[in-house]
């Protein structure tokens, strides 16, 4: 249950435990409201409540027995323990009880003695039923008959001093998802939407116009008898009528500069006169160019832009499709029917189950219809039920066998005649509901949908081809089996795929990256509905620290998802130059879009957008452009879908909603944190050189060798002298210099050679030695780094390299000793 609140956003709880797999009440509630539970058992809890330091009031959840003997023991001891009647009191929850026959349709009607006892137990404790907006019903039956059964069975009670203190309640009932109930919604302190006054302008009596219209709706008739009527009514058609004509006359200067600002700079009455229907609904869709006013020629059906005859041919045909599809009032257009591949395609299916649904979509698969419409079958009756047609339908969904499948899977669908029109919607709709709802199961669920599809289809075939018996039971039982070894071989292939991938098997975190100190940050990004043709657009602004310093959203029409991000960019643009941002970034989750810009290629879908993007991009060299996944985009991502909606106010910027709030936390602590550690590796980094540094310094003995990786190559570098006798001082006298004029040829010709051997032994070793000017022949240290690849083979050839050195020395030694001289 924490997870479940947790994932719910709630911070605090109570649960009444169920006993075994039945019962069991759950209450949640946020820290702005304070909850006392004084009194709970199995079917209801009492508990004291203040919302935001309100007026106290007692509720009540409850949750009927479905047993109608325990249930009326309930109201009785609901009824006596109720000694708080003149406190503000609540009811909610699951009654299992109508008050009328209205509250239910179904094939019975409800017994009157249920509706008596449940009328009395309202009547007893002084309880008010509030009004429910939206749907009527609230639990919906499983089909029995071709019949569901709908009930009203959840419903708030309330007494009248709670509805004193919430006069402006309104009870919703939300729609059913994943269960058999609606979610109740009670808003006791609503936003009412006050209706503003009619306001009769000064300047319209400067139109001719304005007194006709007030002229012709004065004179039309209602057939009111009562002048007081005749007058409200004209009144109401007056006013009415005259604000439609100045809506259409007179244009809002912030209406108007909203819609230059978005791109929508069309003249919309002269292409609604020129152009008709869908005609002018795609032309005002187009977006246009805001800086640059030449016009250039687009091919929309090619990224480039450019003409070809095999686009125009496929266009062409899709034209045709579509008009034949209008014309026979099909559902289905091959847009839609690429869209169902797109989603057949990401099932986590075999590739076999894959083409089996790819062809139950497009209607190609042999049931008894599609073969007595190619004369190949007898009847197109169904060979199992005999009652329909054997549709495709029919076949996997509607015949009374596949019914019991499919509700005795793990899934417990219920596909009807109602619910049900084309395997087609009804798959894109089951998908589509489970991709919402399933959270983590999404996977097993939707390769759970595909394999029932699948051994529906093979069950059906070994009846009609092997005679033998249908059996619901052993498709699913088979079909349970093929989901566990599918899932199971998937799993150790992602877990090897996983191994190969990092040695650490661990997916890196994808968030919102900060930018350096002295630049800002600008996320953009767009949500597009492809029904109406609506984009919402949004930009924020944010420093390194992850603070937001500004921000924008706007809605507009536009022609696809491509052309909305490109607006949001743009947008994002000009933005930067009306605030004067310096030394910025743009980033956003286009990848088209930020190849295109990078590329300076055309984009037939956004072209007058990529132009104008490109030169505000020239006349602002200091910003860029980059890409990020959708994880990176949280903020601005979330901004577009509330702007969507309608759900952001005008002063977003300044006082934030509450989402947007915690996502800005978030990923402002993310960007501390990677600040932190950025700065951390840099110290780091400044330690290791400046200890390393003091470690030379304290090793730094007259005579050390220093090894440091390289190649043979620099053997014989510049740096190199013979290291000197510590023991003898050196002088000027000339008895040094003809000792070293002396034993000069044969130095030389002796260092040649030593060094061309030890040239070979680094290479063997990786290791170059370098001898530092003014270090000892007798006490030379030597270091050596260890090869990464061969530690073993380093620590031989290191040994080796050092005899040879160390024979040099002594060499050299015996060559330096100056030659007796003879005394006088």
């Amino acid at each position: 249950m924490i997870r479940i609140r947790r994932r719910l956003n709630f911070e605090k709880s109570f649960c009444v435990e169920p006993r075994g797999l039945s019962g069991g009440l759950c209450l949640l509630w946020k820290s702005n409201t304070n909850i006392d539970v004084y009194e709970w058992c199995d079917n209801y809890i009492k508990a004291s409540i203040n919302i935001n330091n309100g007026l106290k009031w007692q509720g009540v959840f409850v949750y009927g027995n479905p047993v109608f003997q325990r249930r009326r023991k309930l109201w009785h001891e609901l009824t006596v323990s109720n000694r708080s009647r003149e406190e503000p009191q609540a009811f909610l929850g699951d009654f299992n009880d109508i008050l009328s026959q209205d509250e239910k349709v179904g094939l019975h009607p409800q017994p009157k003695i249920y509706l008596d006892t449940f009328r009395s137990f309202v009547d007893d404790n002084g309880l008010i039923d509030i009004d429910l907006k939206g749907n009527k019903y609230t639990w919906y039956s499983n089909p029995r008959n071709n019949f569901i059964t709908r009930e009203r069975l959840d419903r708030v009670l309330v007494n009248w001093n709670w509805l004193h203190i919430h006069q402006n309640v309104i009870l919703k009932a939300a729609p059913a998802i994943s269960s058999d109930h609606c979610a109740l919604i009670l808003e006791t302190q609503p936003r009412i939407r006050i209706k503003k006054d009619f306001r009769f302008e000064a300047f319209w009596t400067e139109h001719e116009e304005c007194k006709e219209v007030i002229r012709r709706s004065w004179q039309q008739e209602d057939g009111y008898r009562n002048c007081w009527n005749q007058f409200t009514r004209k009144r109401s058609r007056c006013q009415r009528e005259l604000l439609e004509w100045s809506r259409r006359k007179f244009k809002r200067a912030d209406k108007e500069i909203e819609r230059k600002k978005n791109g929508e700079g069309w003249d919309l009455n002269k292409i609604h006169d020129c152009f008709q229907g869908n005609e002018a609904e795609l032309i005002t869709r187009t977006p246009i160019s805001l800086i640059n006013k030449i016009d250039h020629y687009v091919w929309p059906y090619r990224n480039d832009g450019q003409y070809s005859v095999r686009t125009r041919y496929h266009a062409a045909k899709e034209e045709k499709d579509l008009k034949e599809e209008t014309k026979l009032n099909k559902a289905s257009t091959s847009q839609n029917l690429r869209e169902v591949w797109k989603t057949i395609w990401k099932l986590p299916v075999p590739g076999k189950v894959k083409m089996f649904l790819w062809k139950a979509v497009h209607g190609i698969l042999p049931v008894n219809m599609n073969l007595y419409q190619r004369k190949s079958a007898v009847s197109p009756k169904c060979s199992i039920c005999q009652e329909g047609d054997e549709t495709i339908e029919h076949a996997l969904l509607l015949c009374p066998w596949t019914r019991a499948v499919w509700f005795g899977s793990s899934l417990q669908l219920v596909p009807t005649s109602y619910n049900v029109g084309s395997f087609e919607k009804w798959m894109m709709t089951t998908i589509n509901k489970i991709m919402r709802e399933a959270g983590k199961e999404k996977d097993n669920i939707l390769c759970t949908l595909g394999f029932v599809c699948w051994c529906i289809w093979k069950e059906r075939n070994q009846h009609i081809f092997q005679q033998t018996k249908i059996n619901p039971q052993r498709a699913i039982i088979y079909s349970q089996h093929l989901v566990a070894e599918y899932h199971n071989t998937t799993k150790v292939l992602n877990r090897d795929n996983k191994h190969i991938e990092g040695r650490k098997g661990e997916r890196t975190r994808i968030t919102w990256r900060p930018p350096p100190h002295n630049r800002t940050k600008v996320n953009t990004d767009a949500a597009f509905d492809r029904e109406t043709g609506m984009a919402a657009s949004a930009v924020v602004a944010r420093d390194w620290q992850g603070k937001m310093i500004t921000g924008t959203t706007s809605t507009f029409k536009t022609t696809s998802a491509l052309a909305a991000e490109a607006q949001a960019y743009r947008e994002a643009l000009i933005l930067i130059k009306n605030l004067q941002i310096r030394n910025c970034i743009i980033e956003t989750d286009c990848l088209p879009l930020v190849q295109a810009i990078k590329a300076r290629t055309p984009l037939a879908e956004a072209d007058a957008i990529i132009r104008d993007i490109l030169q505000l991009l020239e006349e602002a060299p200091d910003v860029g452009a980059t890409w990020t996944p959708r994880e990176g985009n949280c903020l601005a991502h979330q901004l577009a879908a509330m702007a969507a909606g309608n759900q952001l106010q005008r002063q977003w910027s300044v006082f934030p909603p509450e989402q947007v709030k915690n996502t800005i936390r978030r990923e402002a602590r993310f960007a501390i944190l990677h600040h932190n550690h950025h700065k951390r590796l840099q110290d780091h980094q400044v330690s290791f050189s400046t200890s390393f540094q003091g470690r030379q310094r304290e090793e730094g003995l007259p005579g050390r060798v220093e090894a440091e990786t390289g190649d043979g190559s620099e053997a014989g570098g510049e740096g190199r002298q013979q290291p000197t006798n510590p023991n003898r001082p050196f002088s000027g006298s000339s008895s040094i210099k003809s000792i070293i004029g002396r034993n000069a040829n044969r130095e030389e010709a002796d260092k040649q050679t030593n060094q061309q051997e030890i040239a070979q032994q680094r290479r063997r070793c990786g290791c170059v030695f370098t001898v530092r000017p003014g270090s000892s022949r007798q006490t030379q240290l030597y270091s050596r780094e260890q090869h990464r690849s061969r530690p073993t083979t380093m620590e031989i050839c290191g040994k080796s390299v050092a005899k040879v050195r160390r024979a040099q020395a002594e060499d050299i030694l015996e060559d330096d000793q100056p030659a007796q001289r003879p005394h006088a």
